[in-house]
């Protein structure tokens, strides 16, 4: 994979995330800085700057005249899933897609960067998957096993062009002398240059990216799983489960999460001890490659359906869910008041008084009204289960701002300096998790 810009001046980009001082993990072998199923080819191309690069933009740049057709899409993250940029630059006939960071978004525009602070350096990349749907493209609908059949790769849901993440530093070799009209304010983002959207061939560049083929471009994932029979419902489960798999080393997306589970399971595994049995089954889970697509869940879902709507009672998501000091969550409406619950009864991390009441005082809601939570979209590993399935389903968690997501930058140090000093919120979220189970696994819930 490489980016090289071809004019005014020919210049290889620089992809790779650079070694940080004082932060040991950077110094490790890093994933490349790539976005997962994007497609091969080796193209060239005036630059073309779409923003968001979502349907909304390119119906600014049709009313502009300007077309993107035969060029190079350059467009910043952010307001939507990158699988939804990829797809605008193919469906307006862009032979490339390079997605960058913008530090208006995620960088110095909002604050001192990493390893000063916790938002994006200038060569920090986001890396992640360019696909929408969920689970294995080569079985769409089915379960992806050693026999199963494989539709072709020219059928699968995936991008047919390159698709290249960058950091904003090498975004702005490729903004910086722009032709064409200037763009309307609102796509201005913290680059010091004069945006323009450009296309009439000032600034071209070449874009590669070479792909895996064949079996080589199948890998086997291991999803794990450990379970406490139920005593008095033992066919009723409740599932708690987080993805292991990352970008980078992952402390954040998806250790954080991953450890929570397993904290919840060690705090099972001692009640278990006193003799303490729940009345329903648990399932404690692992993902693999959810980070690929919920593949892992996805593949779950897809190889067990019957006996999961028969069996499974509720699910709960653990994601990314320690980055900071502020405190939310999403669920279907009847798990809700559940999360809420067993908020109450969590010290809050690095302060006095609970969770529940922490989280009131930073969604201050009206008198006699609850903490909102969000509903639940399609981005984890619920998806499977709630938007498949219709199982009840919940995720929490603590976050704040950062701009490490999915870089090599996610990492130790930048836990202990800035996502959660001293491990407080890991601890909080466990338990949280720990008194859900308890809740729904000794209550019928109508069933």
């Amino acid at each position: 994979m490489s980016v090289t810009r071809l004019k005014p001046t020919r210049k290889s980009l620089t992809l790779s995330e650079p070694v940080v001082a004082g932060d040991p993990s950077s110094e490790q072998a890093a994933w490349p800085t790539v976005n997962g199923y994007a497609g091969s080819g080796d193209v060239s191309g005036p630059i073309v700057y779409v923003n968001y690069g979502l349907v909304e933009d390119y119906r600014v740049l049709d009313s502009l005249g300007i077309s993107v057709r035969g060029k190079i899409a350059v467009a910043r993250y952010g307001r939507s899933h990158r699988g939804i940029k990829a797809r605008e630059a193919e469906l307006h006939g862009a032979v490339a897609l390079i997605l960058y960071s913008d530090p208006a978004d995620d960088g110095s525009g909002k604050g001192a960067v990493y390893p000063e602070g916790p938002w994006r350096p200038a060569t920090g990349v986001q890396r992640g998957s360019v696909k929408l749907s969920p689970g294995d493209p080569s079985t769409p609908g089915w379960a992806s096993t050693d026999a199963a059949r494989r539709v072709p790769l020219e059928s699968m849901d995936i991008p047919k062009i390159p698709v290249v993440p960058m950091g904003y530093g090498n975004a702005t070799e490729l903004l910086t002398g722009l032709d064409g009209v200037a763009v309307p304010e609102a796509w201005k983002g913290g680059l010091p240059i004069d945006y323009r959207i450009g296309g009439g061939g000032a600034v071209t560049a070449q874009v590669s990216v070479r792909l895996q083929s064949g079996r080589d471009a199948y890998k086997r994932i291991t999803n794990t799983f450990g379970a406490i029979p139920g005593s008095t419902w033992p066919g009723e489960v409740i599932i708690i489960g987080a993805h292991r798999d990352a970008w980078g080393p992952g402390t954040w997306d998806n250790i954080s999460g991953t450890v929570s589970v397993l904290e919840a399971a060690h705090a099972w595994s001692e009640a278990l001890k006193r003799g303490f049995r729940p009345r329903r089954t648990i399932l404690f889970a692992t993902w693999d490659a959810e980070e690929w697509g919920l593949v892992g869940s996805t593949e779950f879902v897809e190889s067990r359906e019957s006996d999961l709507r028969r069996s499974v009672v509720a699910y709960l998501n653990q994601d990314a869910v320690a980055s900071g000091r502020g405190f939310g969550g999403s669920a279907t409406p009847t798990m809700r008041d559940v999360v809420r619950r067993a908020a109450r009864l969590v010290p809050a991390p690095g302060e006095s008084g609970s969770v529940y009441a922490m989280w009131r005082r930073q969604a201050a809601p009206e008198a006699g009204q609850e903490p909102r939570m969000g509903n639940l979209g399609g981005g984890s590993d619920f998806a499977g289960f709630y938007n498949h399935l219709g199982i009840p389903a919940a995720e929490w968690g603590f976050g704040g701002g950062q701009g490490i997501y999915h870089s090599h930058y996610d990492d130790l140090a930048f836990m202990d300096r800035f996502g959660d000093p001293g491990y407080l919120a890991h601890q909080a979220t466990a338990r949280i998790g720990a008194l859900a189970l308890a809740e729904l696994m000794d209550h019928r819930n109508g069933r």
